[in-house]
């Protein structure tokens, strides 16, 4: 039974969105899930309650089933009169009928934990996906994995209605600015660092790694550091978060809480790993956060970026409106914050005081494109001009530039440009 009950929604941001909330769920099975629309879909009118369920369903099915899979991954593009979605995993394809049979002997009280959604048999996902007019099917693929293809009809609203813009002119002003800002801030080499680590070693370690290319403090707990900040300026900080005395998050904040430290970047380095931790360690205003252990050369490739993009913003904003608008506020977020792979809707309303729905609807109201886009085309132009400076490795500039998976960063890399990484034009 098709369903009327309709409603406009813009698709990339409500992926984006519902991918958001899955990912720390597939990560505790040791799972990367992604989402990368090859083609933008924008707003249509549909029953989101049946597609949330449909593809709440389907995730947690592929969680419950795709055991040894490593990366789910979900793309959207568009076919004639339909709009595509494609679910792939790398794991081995378990049978339908004995994915059935899983699910019939899956008792209720257990079936009710799936917090973010019940697990469902292929028929009943075929069923929801007619309710909305559309198609799911199933394809196994050889030594590759298995992909679940969902068609639902095209139903935009009209140009009256919605007329998208293209990027702003503060995105186009970036990128037009990331070439000589960086040839400019690789000669200089002259930063200031700050380290705040409790753990000798590991702050000898770190100091190791970055003398050769900037001047650096070191502070043994968050209360001397509070002191060097007070008499220095520094142009990055870098700190533990499980210090004595004062511990990281309130060292972050007192930093910040400083007027000439609003915009200087701040780098977590901590051995705690919840998503939980991590959300308030970004909360503190942290442009990065990094789980130990990690290696030399990729602290120095996010403490370059996070140089370098600080450098473009101070060049770019010299001449800034009293009252940004929303669109100036959310690009200038993007920008500073491209190196965090949780950013999205979430951080970014949270950063403009705003509930997701009210910025949603914000958002909607200025007409530009899907903010996954949005993020997703800043951070290629930026690994882009990386690329172009030949100090660092493809992993190392993906980390940097917000991609947690190297091998994932180069596929969508070679989507947008036309060649691999290491093959752009010199």
């Amino acid at each position: 039974m098709l369903s009327n009950d309709l409603e406009s929604i813009q698709i990339d941001d409500w992926l984006d969105q519902l991918v958001s909330e899955f990912k720390p769920l597939f990560k505790t099975d040791r799972k990367d899930l992604f989402y990368y629309p090859e083609e933008e879909i924008g707003h249509q009118q549909l029953d989101s309650k049946i597609l949330d369920q449909l593809l709440r369903s389907l995730l947690v099915s592929i969680k419950l089933f795709a055991y040894d899979a490593k990366i789910i991954e979900i793309t959207t593009r568009r076919e004639k009169a339909l709009f595509q979605l494609l679910i792939e995993h790398d794991g081995a394809p378990v049978p339908i009928g004995l994915r059935e049979q899983i699910l019939r002997n899956i008792p209720a009280m257990v079936n009710q934990q799936f917090t973010h959604g019940s697990p469902a048999t292929d028929e009943t996902l075929t069923h929801l996906a007619q309710c909305l007019g559309g198609h799911f099917t199933t394809m196994e693929l050889p030594e590759i994995g298995i992909s679940f293809v969902i068609q639902i009809p095209l139903k935009p609203l009209s140009n009256t209605q919605l007329t998208v813009k293209k990027q702003s002119k503060e995105i186009d002003s970036i990128q037009q600015h990331f070439s000589d800002s960086l040839n400019q801030f690789h000669m200089k080499k002259t930063s200031r660092i700050l380290i705040a680590e409790d753990d000798k070693f590991q702050r000898m370690s770190i100091e190791k790694a970055l003398l050769e290319n900037y001047f650096v403090d070191t502070a043994e707990n968050g209360v001397v550091a509070m002191e060097k900040v007070q008499q220095n300026q520094y142009d990055l900080i870098i700190s533990d978060i499980l210090m004595p005395e004062m511990n990281g998050y309130e060292f972050a904040q007192n930093v910040r809480s400083l007027l000439a430290y609003k915009k200087v970047p701040f780098l977590f380095l901590s051995s705690l790993y919840s998503p939980k931790e991590i959300a308030t360690g970004l909360s503190t205003g942290a442009d990065a956060y990094l789980v130990k252990p990690i290696r030399s050369e990729l602290i120095q490739s996010h403490v370059f970026a996070l140089l370098a993009r600080n450098q473009i913003y101070e060049q770019l904003t010299t001449v800034k409106t009293e009252k940004p608008t929303l669109v100036e506020q959310v690009d200038e977020f993007i920008f500073l914050q491209l190196g965090n792979v949780n950013l999205g809707i979430e951080s970014i309303s949270r950063q403009l005081g705003l509930s997701r729905s009210s910025f949603y609807r914000a958002w909607t109201e200025t007409r530009e494109g899907p903010i996954h886009s949005r993020i997703l085309e800043a951070r290629l132009r930026f690994a882009f001009e990386l690329l172009k400076q030949n100090d660092f490795s493809i992993t190392q500039i993906a980390i940097a530039s917000g991609f947690s998976d190297p091998a994932y960063f180069t596929k969508i890399f070679k989507k947008k440009f036309g060649y691999l990484p290491n093959k752009i034009p010199s």
